[in-house]
């Protein structure tokens, strides 16, 4: 498809999302939407937001365990879908839910869902967020947020032609530490930033929807998103170039990756990935007057700050337990979408449209030059960058 088919050019009513980037500048003209948006807040005093599951996954079960060390009167899980009944059911009697749908057609028709949180696996997640947004939904989905830039393009262009919120589900830039890192760079506490080290590496060889192809795999679809979206929050901007090289296993998808963002005036972003075996993962910033050591940068607890001191950020106190480690700090991406929801936008200030855009972006840059492509990449625009 096409930059604007399917976006509505010709309908009489329009409005205009500007989304400017350093590879071009896109207007995307998009019909006013036809569907309203579930609103909690339509009676005056706010409602708890009501989520939908699509479907059941570990990172749905974790993300439903974080939102109850949240006020009660804030999130509500309602509603839940899985491919098996079976598991739809038995999630719904973990967590209290009272509507299991057989089909995630049936979740977005339901009018007791206002949002929907979804973790299919990465090829399905354009089909999936389309759907949920054509029914007025509100969406939260995963990284990545499609396989590719044109995918996310369309998908961007969708949600305000139905005047939703939309956000890419990298709870990163929703923990503490994040802002506190930013305010330090803002405060010129490390001078001027000139490097971000960062690796990230696993051993995931086991694990099928990052080692198989169709599945949507890839190290850096997996791992990488992480570290690009960390450099894109130290530095404040996208990089003017990017370099990669690594090795691909049977199935052609990335299994190891080296990548350079270079942001000119010799000022780059180095990062390691890896789903063979595991690395320190941590990142490093350096800067003219200091530098900061970040651990699980993804998700971090704690940093060694300019001063060479350990700041601590803590995980929501609870008895509860996660699948992944940290995830209860989901919490705070919660309560990111309920503020904007709330606030009648249609993206968040922690990760807007533009930089999921930038993402895809680059993610597309590396694949292509570590050579790895998918099903999605056969469109017009994938093709324009071989």
């Amino acid at each position: 498809m096409g930059m604007f088919e399917g976006m509505g050019i010709a309908q009489r009513s329009i409005s205009v999302f500007f989304c400017t980037f350093y590879k071009y500048s896109v207007i995307f003209v998009c019909s006013c939407r036809e569907v309203k948006p579930a609103d909690p807040a339509s009676t005056g005093n706010p409602k708890p937001l009501r989520w939908g599951m699509a479907p059941v996954s570990l990172i749905a079960d974790d993300f439903v365990t974080a939102l109850k060390v949240l006020p009660g009167d804030h999130h509500k899980v309602i509603a839940c879908t899985s491919h098996y009944k079976s598991v739809a059911e038995a999630f719904a009697a973990k967590h209290n839910i009272p509507y299991i749908y057989s089909s995630f057609q049936d979740l977005a028709r339901s009018k007791n869902v206002d949002v929907v949180y979804i973790s299919s696996l990465n090829p399905f997640h354009l089909e999936i967020s389309r759907m949920m947004l054509d029914h007025g939904k509100h969406v939260l989905c995963e990284k990545p947020l499609c396989m590719n830039e044109d995918q996310t393009l369309q998908l961007i262009g969708h949600s305000h032609s139905k005047g939703c919120f939309l956000m890419e589900g990298i709870w990163s830039r929703c923990v503490p530490a994040y802002q506190y890192i930013r305010k330090q760079i803002e405060s010129n506490a490390l001078g001027e930033v000139v490097d971000v080290n960062c690796t990230f590496g696993l051993p995931m060889e086991k694990v099928g929807r990052v080692m198989r192809r169709s599945l949507g795999g890839g190290v850096t679809l997996e791992l990488g998103v992480y570290a690009l979206q960390f450099a894109l929050w130290i530095f404040g901007y996208s990089p003017q170039n990017v370099v990669a090289n690594g090795t691909l296993n049977k199935d052609g998808v990335d299994e190891e990756a080296n990548i350079v963002l270079h942001y000119g005036h010799d000022r780059k972003a180095e990062i390691m990935l890896s789903s063979l075996k595991r690395f320190d993962n941590k990142a490093i910033i350096k800067g003219t007057n200091g530098t900061m050591t970040v651990p699980d940068y993804w998700c971090p607890v704690k940093i060694i700050d300019v001063n060479g001191e350990e700041k601590e950020f803590p995980l929501p106190k609870s008895d509860l337990s996660t699948y992944f480690p940290n995830r209860l700090a989901l919490s705070f991406e919660a309560e990111e979408v309920r503020h904007c929801i709330l606030e009648h936008k249609t993206q968040s200030d922690l990760l807007d449209h533009k930089e999921s855009l930038a993402l895809s972006y680059i993610e597309d840059q590396i694949r292509r030059q570590l050579g790895v492509t998918y099903a999605e990449d056969k469109t017009n625009l994938y093709k324009s960058f071989e």
